[in-house]
């Protein structure tokens, strides 16, 4: 079971927030009271995103945050988030003709494209749900 930290788990829920609201500014406000998260916390947590390059920051009274449209990958990070990837067990896999949905990847919470140099590229897409729900 892979287990996260609050700070972690507030991370990724304000990068699936703005992604979900397509890309428009947010608000550390808006997310905090969407998703009942201590505002101090998520602002800290926002603060390093900006900072890793993983959001951009928007100052200013019509201020807020937005994903940047391509991210060029840090190969240390790259190859510590597919070390991490590859390290989780595969609960159940899609079976042909099964309907990818009820694993919610009709609309997948996270896509994630490697492009190799010689040209190949792999992507992985996370589901939003799971066959039961859990």
């Amino acid at each position: 079971m892979l287990k996260l930290s609050k700070k972690v788990e507030y991370g990724l829920i304000a990068i699936r927030h703005i992604a979900s609201v397509n890309n428009h500014i947010s608000t550390v406000k808006e997310i905090s009271e969407k998703y009942i998260i201590p505002v101090d916390v998520l602002a800290k947590v926002m603060q390093k995103l900006t900072k890793g390059k993983i959001i951009i920051s928007y100052q200013g009274a019509m201020g807020g945050y937005t994903l940047p449209t391509q991210a060029e990958a840090d190969q240390g990070l790259a190859e510590s988030a597919a070390a991490q990837i590859t390290a989780l067990p595969i609960s159940s896999q899609i079976e042909d003709g099964k309907d990818p949905g009820i694993f919610g990847l009709n609309y997948p919470a996270y896509t994630i494209t490697i492009e190799f140099k010689g040209g190949n590229k792999r992507t992985l897409e996370v589901g939003y749900a799971t066959p039961t729900n859990s």
